[in-house]
């Protein structure tokens, strides 16, 4: 009887596809490649803005007053 080990499982188990959250991690990831392509796209659009309109930024020194009619 000295001899003989326990037969109950006292470890924890290893299940790896519930601690990690696949869908989670793909959607962020989705999310993620959203906002850089949006953040491309802001950008060659604000670089081209700024490469187009240099020259008049300083000759038009116009104020614009807002209408509350």
């Amino acid at each position: 009887v000295q001899n003989v080990w326990p037969l109950v499982d006292t470890f924890t188990p290893t299940c790896y596809h519930l601690h990690v959250k696949f869908k989670k991690l793909k959607m962020e990831e989705e999310r993620i490649s959203i906002i850089d392509r949006n953040s491309c796209l802001l950008l060659q659009k604000v670089a081209a803005i700024m490469k187009t309109r240099r020259q008049a930024d300083c000759q038009n020194n116009v104020t614009y007053k807002r209408d509350c009619s």
